[in-house]
C-alpha cells in the first residue's frame, strides 16, 4: 500500500505541466536573421508547436518547431531550412472565420 502511495506520487509529481498556449491561430514576430528587424507574423500553434505561419500577404508556409517556451519564444525551420526566432503573443489570438 505504501509503495503504490508512492509510487502515485512519483508518477502524478513527474508529469510535465503541459502547454500554457491553446491550440489556435496567434500573432507574433519573426525575427529576422539580422536579430535588428522582424515581422508581423500570423502563427497556427497546435500542441505548443508551430505548425504553420501565415504571412500578412497570406502566404503560408508549413514549418518545424521547437516547443515553445511559457514565454512564447521558438525557434522555426523554414521551408528553405534557415531557421528563425518567433516570438508569440500569448495575448493575441486571431479568430479568423
Amino acid at each position: 500500500m505504501l509503495i503504490q502511495l508512492i509510487l502515485s506520487l512519483f508518477l502524478n509529481y513527474s508529469q510535465p505541466v503541459g502547454c500554457i498556449f491553446e491550440d489556435g491561430l496567434y500573432r507574433a514576430k519573426l525575427i529576422e536573421k539580422d536579430k535588428k528587424t522582424s515581422q508581423s507574423i500570423i502563427v497556427d500553434i497546435e500542441g505548443c508547436l508551430i505548425l504553420r505561419i501565415h504571412y500578412p500577404n497570406k502566404t503560408m508556409y508549413l514549418v518545424k518547431s521547437d516547443e515553445l517556451d511559457d514565454n512564447g519564444h521558438g525557434i522555426i525551420q523554414l521551408p528553405n531550412g534557415q531557421k528563425r526566432e518567433v516570438v508569440v503573443n500569448i495575448q493575441e489570438p486571431v479568430n479568423w472565420n
